[in-house]
């Protein structure tokens, strides 16, 4: 699944107290990091065809899933009830597309400031907490109950397609989650142009369980022991002060 958005706003600043205000370039050390770990490609696009000078970011965040399964069936009344128990097996793979625009030049303050920008919504996606969410929410799926119409041959592919639902279902939430703080992080800093006051607690803030329970986000409960643990605790996140 490939969600994009729009980036910096545009070529133009914005002046905030007399200054220009821009997203800060971002330390080599840690972009070239960043890059590799959310397998970031470049694209550039003709500003004049566009019409625009804004950065986009595209992000795939996609997976693979192998499970097995146990079911039972029941006749109730004039439907047939089913139970499904899978135990699944996912891996992650994530890649990035960044578009700017062709006379952003290497090395020139504003291509640095618009590409750090972009580089922030990658931090945001390339965080390995969204990965965890996602395996935590598929491997540990609970029974999946439906009703089917009598006479429904319940067999291998029907039940297959009832757990590939399920597991499409919940990556479609964490793609959501994922926009959700692309989006915020655009407001916040008004597509770059505004410096974010505490980098490393926005950043941090992002997938904590408070954060996830303020906002209603369905599946929280679910993953609250993940939340909790030690290892959601070492996940590794992106932020450069």
């Amino acid at each position: 699944m490939i969600l994009g958005r729009a980036g910096l706003a545009s070529a133009a600043a914005i002046v905030l107290g007399g200054a220009v205000a821009w997203a800060a370039a971002l330390p080599e050390s840690y972009r070239i990091a960043l890059e590799n770990a959310g397998h970031v490609r470049y694209t550039p696009y003709d500003p004049d065809a566009r019409k625009s000078t804004d950065g986009l970011t595209v992000f795939d965040f996609r997976y693979a899933d192998h499970y097995t399964y146990t079911f039972e069936t029941e006749m109730v009344g004039d439907s047939i009830d089913v139970r499904i128990h899978p135990e699944i097996h996912a891996e992650v793979t994530l890649q990035h597309t960044i578009s700017l625009p062709r006379n952003c030049r290497e090395g020139t303050a504003w291509c640095m400031r618009l590409r750090s920008h972009e580089l922030d919504h990658v931090a945001i996606s390339t965080d390995e907490r969204p990965r965890l969410i996602f395996r935590w929410l598929v491997e540990h799926l609970d029974p999946i109950e439906h009703k089917a119409a009598a006479g429904t041959r319940i067999g291998g592919d029907w039940v297959r397609k009832a757990i590939d639902a399920e597991v499409a279902t919940r990556h479609q939430r964490v793609l959501a989650l994922i926009q959700r703080n692309y989006d915020l992080l655009d407001s916040v800093s008004v597509h770059g142009l505004r410096p974010i006051a505490d980098r490393r607690a926005f950043f941090e803030d992002l997938y904590s369980l408070e954060t996830l329970r303020g906002m209603h986000w369905a599946e929280a409960a679910e993953i609250a022991d993940l939340l909790e643990s030690e290892e959601y605790r070492q996940a590794r996140r992106w932020c450069a002060e």
